[in-house]
């Protein structure tokens, strides 16, 4: 052994006098698995990326730029994303939608200045299972189509029931997107407020957990960005929910039941064995 490197351990042969480092799960990566995960998990807690880079530099005595950290957060995101998505969840066949405002650049421009567009989640009821979380620039029916058509296509069923707010464009959306369902889905459209029992409140709490988000990011530069994916990755497989009696909705939907303490460890070692041509199947 001979002494540390971005905290992975150092080699010397003793034939040729070439030192290399230890070989971990990030081949390729300079920083081991954990560090590199640790600023996802960090990142989608609600650090910005400039306190993550602060904080492994006080704690773990890294200089790691807070470019670098967006780096990672681009790449491990669509690698674990490419993974969840080939998965299919066990649902429980109620599905709730409800759209948010949200800052993204090159939405409708109001009188301050700011850019919005609208962002349609869909959850399903039983496993508060995050299905899909689609940015639009209105709340017309188009927009409401395109995000029932995406949780269609993660889901992989059609569901017995969809419960949505009072807006118009949802009844138009849902018939355009399941126009060939027989049956198609039933519609409820709430007309009273949270705790009852056809109210919308579990897409309306999942909406005040992505602002929670959005506030520290001050907004979305575009709308493939991979912070869409990230927050419904890390809000169906590695946050712990209270109504869920501490686990995740990803647990929930039979997908992914972590070993270990770091599901964020887990995630990425399926994933990794899936690319390399290791069949991966639901856990429960």
């Amino acid at each position: 052994m001979y002494g540390h490197d971005s905290g992975k351990q150092v080699f010397k042969c003793k034939e040729c006098n070439k030192k290399f480092r230890e070989q971990t799960l990030l081949r390729k990566a300079r920083h081991n698995p954990e560090v590199v995960l640790a600023t996802l998990d960090l990142y989608f807690k609600g650090l910005s990326l400039r306190k993550i880079s602060d904080h492994l530099k006080q704690f773990y005595g890294l200089d790691v730029p807070f470019q670098t950290v967006w780096k990672w957060i681009d790449r491990y995101v669509k690698l674990l994303n490419e993974y969840v998505s080939g998965l299919t969840p066990e649902l429980s066949g109620k599905w709730h939608e409800d759209e948010m405002k949200l800052k993204v650049k090159g939405g409708q421009v109001e009188e301050s200045g700011a850019q919005w567009k609208w962002l349609w989640n869909v959850l399903d009821k039983g496993t508060r299972f995050h299905l899909a979380a689609e940015i639009g620039r209105t709340k017309n029916e188009v927009d409401s189509m395109n995000a029932f058509l995406r949780a269609k296509e993660i889901a992989k069923v059609i569901p017995q029931a969809i419960v949505t707010d009072k807006a118009g464009s949802a009844a138009t959306g849902i018939k355009r997107a399941f126009v060939l369902a027989n049956p198609r889905p039933k519609h409820t459209m709430i007309t009273t407020g949270a705790g009852f029992p056809n109210g919308n409140q579990w897409a309306e709490r999942l909406n005040n957990t992505v602002r929670e988000r959005t506030k520290v990011q001050r907004g979305w530069k575009k709308d493939d960005t991979p912070l869409r994916e990230g927050q419904r990755l890390y809000y169906n497989f590695i946050r712990e929910h209270q109504g869920l009696q501490g686990l995740t909705p990803a647990e929930m939907a039979g997908l992914f039941d972590a070993s270990g303490q770091n599901r964020w460890l887990e995630l990425l070692k399926k994933a990794k064995s899936t690319r390399k041509g290791t069949p991966e199947r639901n856990t429960r």
